[in-house]
């Protein structure tokens, strides 16, 4: 399987301050109103600031995802003003961490991070990261933060 040119350039919805529901009729996802507010601060609003980036946690059941929260970035991680590597081992203990306080019910269900764009759309190196979660069973998101619109992406879509 691999990345349509739909599924890059075209997210499943831009941010609407209005909302915390997307989705088309293959699914829905909702993003808490807490981790929207915790995307907003690491947008790159001045040059000289890095990608930031993480994980996002939720729950998946059937074709509704719910994103509850998220890993901020850690020391270990790298990035430049183009780029972010998730390189910590804190976004896995906390995903560990949450999903065995949950009983089991909370899980990873995508990454998250930041573009210094008004509009952020998915550069080459995204879309090569992403292809690699394409045999998920479940699907996966991707949020890319911009200076001012979120957009959403989705695996099975």
């Amino acid at each position: 399987m691999q990345l349509t040119s739909s599924f890059y350039k075209h997210p499943i919805i831009k941010y609407d301050e209005n909302k915390s529901l997307y989705g088309n009729d293959k699914i829905k996802i909702t993003i808490s109103r807490n981790v929207l507010e915790m995307l907003k601060l690491y947008r790159q609003i001045e040059v000289h600031q890095h990608e930031k980036g993480g994980i996002l946690i939720g729950k998946f059941k059937e074709n509704n995802i719910d994103i509850i929260d998220l890993t901020h970035p850690f020391p270990l991680d790298r990035s430049s003003r183009y780029a972010f590597h998730r390189e910590d081992p804190m976004h896995d203990k906390i995903l560990q961490a949450k999903w065995s306080l949950s009983g089991k019910q909370l899980g990873l269900l995508g990454d998250w991070h930041t573009h210094p764009e008004v509009s952020p759309t998915a550069s080459g190196i995204d879309l090569k990261g992403w292809s690699q979660q394409l045999q998920r069973e479940h699907p996966y998101v991707f949020l890319i933060q911009g200076t001012q619109s979120l957009s959403v992406y989705c695996t099975h879509t």
